[in-house]
C-alpha cells in the first residue's frame, strides 16, 4: 500500500524538509529521486512528444558506432548511463541512494509563471522515494540468450547487449515469462527469496539496477537506475505511484534550501561534473539572481542552447 503524501508547505519551515529527509537517510532503507514537474518522472525516451521509443534500439547503435571513442564502458548497463547522462533518450530514470542530492535536482529549476500541465507544478518540488527491501534492485541485468539458451546470437557490441537486456526484463515480467528466471535475474539462490522475488514480479515492482561507478557523475551522485520494463507512460506513472511516496516541498522554500545544499557541497556544479553542465548551472544561477533582485527581470534573449 502506498504511503500518503507528504507536503510541506512553507510555513512548516525549511526544518520540516531537513527533519524528514534525515529522517529518511538514517533508516538507510530507500532510494529518491528529485524532479520539479510531474513529467520528469518519465524517462527521456518517452518524456517528449516524439516518440523515441521506437526506434530505441537505433539510438543505442548509432551511439556506439559514433561515440565509442569519447567513453569508456565494460557493461550494458554503464554503456546506457554514459548515454543517458549526455544527452540520448533512453529508458533509464536516475534514483539516488541520498536524499539531499534529490534535493538539489528537485530544486534545481526555479518556477516560472508559465503554464504546467499540473496544477501542483506551479507551487511544490517533488521528492519521490522508494524501499529497496519491497522492489528488485540487482547489480546487472542478465542477457537474453544468459536466461533463454542462445535465444540470441553472442556479441561484442555493447549496444545489441543493451537491446538484450532490455528484451530480458520486458520478457520476464512479462505476464507469460513467469518463472525459473527470476533466480538468473537477481542472483539469488535459496527458494525463499526466489518465490518473494517472483510475488515482487507479479506485483509489478520497480526493478532498480546499480551501475559500476564508471564515470565521475554516477559517483558524485550516489547514483542508480530504475529500469522500467514497461514503456507505455500509463503504466509506468502506476508503477511508480503504487511502489512510492512522495515529498512535496512548497516552492517559497526553495532559496533557503538551495543556500543550505551549497554548505553540504549538493549543487549542481559538483553533482554534474563536465563544462555543459557547469555552464548551464551558471546561467541558471545568474538568472535566479537576477530575479530575486528584479521581479520583473525577463531573459531577453535567453538562449535554450
Amino acid at each position: 500500500m502506498k504511503r500518503a503524501d507528504i507536503i510541506i508547505n512553507s510555513y512548516d519551515g525549511v526544518d520540516a524538509v531537513i527533519e524528514q529527509l534525515n529522517s529518511l537517510a538514517r533508516k538507510n532503507a530507500y532510494v529518491f529521486r528529485g524532479y520539479g514537474k510531474q513529467e520528469e518522472l518519465l524517462p527521456v525516451i518517452i518524456r517528449d512528444k516524439i516518440k523515441y521509443q521506437d526506434v530505441e534500439g537505433d539510438l543505442l547503435e548509432n551511439f556506439e558506432r559514433y561515440g565509442s571513442n569519447y567513453f569508456h564502458a565494460n557493461t550494458p548497463i554503464d554503456f546506457m548511463s554514459y548515454a543517458q547522462h549526455f544527452g540520448l533518450p533512453t529508458r533509464l530514470l536516475d534514483f539516488t541512494y541520498n536524499p539531499f542530492i534529490a534535493l538539489s535536482f528537485s530544486l534545481c529549476g526555479a518556477k516560472s509563471p508559465g503554464k504546467y500541465k499540473s496544477d501542483e507544478d506551479k507551487t511544490y518540488y517533488y521528492i519521490r522515494y522508494a524501499s529497496i527491501d519491497d522492489n528488485l534492485c540487482v547489480p546487472s541485468i542478465p542477457l537474453s540468450d544468459d536466461i533463454y539458451q542462445m535465444k540470441f546470437i553472442q556479441t561484442e557490441s555493447l549496444a545489441k547487449k543493451a537491446v538484450q537486456c532490455i528484451d530480458s526484463v520486458e520478457d520476464l515480467f512479462g505476464a507469460n515469462n513467469l518463472n525459473r528466471n527470476v533466480t538468473s535475474l537477481t542472483g539469488y539462490s535459496g527458494l525463499d527469496d526466489n518465490i518473494a522475488n517472483q510475488q515482487k514480479i507479479r506485483d509489478c515492482v520497480i526493478l532498480f539496477v546499480t551501475p559500476n561507478q564508471s564515470n565521475q557523475r554516477i559517483i558524485m551522485q550516489q547514483g542508480l537506475f530504475m529500469f522500467p520494463y514497461t514503456l507505455d507512460k500509463y503504466e509506468h506513472h502506476e508503477i511508480l505511484d503504487r511502489n512510492t511516496s512522495v515529498i512535496k516541498i512548497h516552492k517559497d522554500l526553495r532559496n533557503e534550501l538551495i543556500q543550505y545544499l551549497d554548505t553540504l557541497g549538493y549543487n549542481t556544479f559538483r553533482l554534474m561534473p563536465d563544462l555543459t553542465s557547469i555552464c548551464g548551472a551558471v546561467k541558471r544561477r545568474i538568472i535566479d539572481e537576477r530575479k530575486d533582485k528584479s521581479p520583473n527581470f525577463k531573459k531577453k534573449g535567453a538562449s535554450n542552447k
